[in-house]
């Protein structure tokens, strides 16, 4: 393992092997249709570093936990995170906390952090408990099918809303949804142009929407602190003393919705999914989860519900939301004796990465006690899982985005038991972020 950055060494180095793939649109569609498909055959034609035109832009693709450590460490001045997800996150999360590198992102994640320490998360747990039990208590039963996915959707960005706006979302949340789908699936257009009807004009048209409704709460949040994360945002002081401007307000705003909301429903179906198919699974962590006593499950509960944080992690090795991290290098880089020149596009892949036969036996299979043993789950290596990102960058919200898995458990198992046809396979769109292609219909029974 390795994570020093080397230069070039010209005597040594050797270029990396590839192709640009068909004219035009090079290897994207092929990637977006299959992307584990994708990378396991280039990965068989060309080894673990190699490159392809991917969106665009020639993306040098390194494979395996060496890589990632690699990657994921070599931060700020010579990878650049900005640099790597502006290609696609560009106008449309401007400066979001993953699009900052170096003293700026470290600043930006100091204030920040306050929102995610315990006494912070303690009082969110305390409004996911009371508004996951409103919602789910209105989830349709009986022999029809259920959407989950979208259901699940709706409920986590109220809880998003709730806990980081400090307001519900009641006549807007479908045009809230709709904005945060348009601007995410905008960040795949190949065409970085506003044309009518096209993908990247709704968008940029989402983005202005999202942009808009939160200046509308911006006045009332200046005039009064509250423990949300939009009123500590607003109250806060930057390095320099100043007040954050209110376009810095609203960039970090809109981000951290679609991350907390997006990424987590994306966990959560996924989850759903296979404990009914796996209703072993599903009971062990009811019997965790659910004493039979009223709605409601406290932080310190929560914590040492080790069932389901097992699940949990499995789910996200099977089912990362973001498959893949690109970087952007910024200087000449050299990594197993292969030339990374200044201004080249870097990418890993935990999609690939969890699941390597080498670091996870039976890699297609669900099996959360995995994760029982810390130093069994890498097989030794700590890139072997990196859902979560890792290094300067390693996701700020990791431990809330748990916690907030085991509340949406909770209320749903107490209440139902959950099932799925025993052939069915639930059919996935992996990119821009992991989700069910045909809404997760499932049935639910009550208990």
């Amino acid at each position: 393992m390795s994570s020093v950055i080397a230069p070039l060494e010209p005597s040594r180095s050797r270029p990396i092997p590839g192709d640009s793939g068909p004219p035009g649109i090079g290897h994207s569609l092929e990637f977006a249709q299959d992307p584990l498909g994708f990378i396991q055959r280039r990965m068989a034609r060309h080894g673990s570093v190699s490159w392809c035109s991917l969106f665009g832009r020639r993306m040098n693709v390194l494979l395996g936990p060496d890589a990632n450590e690699w990657v994921l460490k070599t931060q700020g001045a010579a990878l650049s995170n900005k640099g790597g997800w502006n290609v696609f996150l560009e106008s449309l999360f401007d400066r979001g906390l993953m699009l900052r590198d170096g003293k700026d992102h470290r600043a930006q994640r100091k204030v920040m952090q306050v929102a995610f320490k315990p006494a912070a998360l303690r009082g969110y747990v305390e409004e996911m408990n009371r508004i996951s039990d409103e919602r789910v208590a209105q989830w349709e039963t009986g022999d029809d099918a259920f959407l989950l996915y979208p259901a699940i959707k709706s409920l986590t960005l109220g809880l998003a809303s709730r806990v980081f706006l400090g307001m519900p979302l009641v006549d807007q949340s479908s045009e809230v949804n709709q904005a945060f789908i348009d601007t995410v699936h905008a960040t795949l257009s190949l065409i970085r142009y506003p044309i009518p009807g096209g993908l990247y004009r709704k968008g940029i048209q989402g983005r202005a929407f999202l942009e808009r409704y939160l200046t509308e709460l911006l006045p009332e949040k200046r005039a009064q602190e509250t423990p949300d994360m939009l009123s500590r945002l607003c109250h806060a002081i930057s390095e320099d003393g100043e007040v954050y401007r209110d376009d810095d307000v609203i960039d970090h705003m809109i981000f951290l919705l679609m991350a907390a909301h997006d990424t987590t429903t994306s966990t959560l179906s996924a989850l759903f999914y296979e404990l009914a198919k796996h209703p072993e699974w599903q009971e062990r962590l009811r019997e965790e989860l659910w004493d039979g006593a009223a709605p409601g499950i406290d932080l310190t509960a929560l914590e040492g519900a080790r069932y389901s944080e097992m699940a949990a992690k499995e789910t996200l090795r099977l089912y990362p939301p973001v498959p893949t991290q690109p970087r952007l290098a910024t200087e000449d880089l050299s990594w197993q004796g292969y030339d990374i020149p200044a201004g080249s596009f870097v990418a890993i892949s935990s999609l690939y990465t969890h699941r390597m036969p080498e670091h996870w036996p039976a890699p297609q299979s669900f099996d959360p006690l995995r994760f029982d043993n810390e130093g069994l789950r890498h097989k030794g290596h700590p890139y072997a899982w990196f859902p979560f990102g890792g290094g300067a960058h390693l996701c700020i919200g990791m431990h809330f985005a748990l916690l907030e898995i085991k509340v949406v458990l909770h209320h749903v198992l107490s209440r139902y038991r959950v099932s799925v046809p025993e052939n069915y396979e639930m059919p996935l769109e992996v990119v821009p972020l992991m989700q069910p292609r045909d809404g997760l219909p499932v049935r639910l029974e009550p208990l």
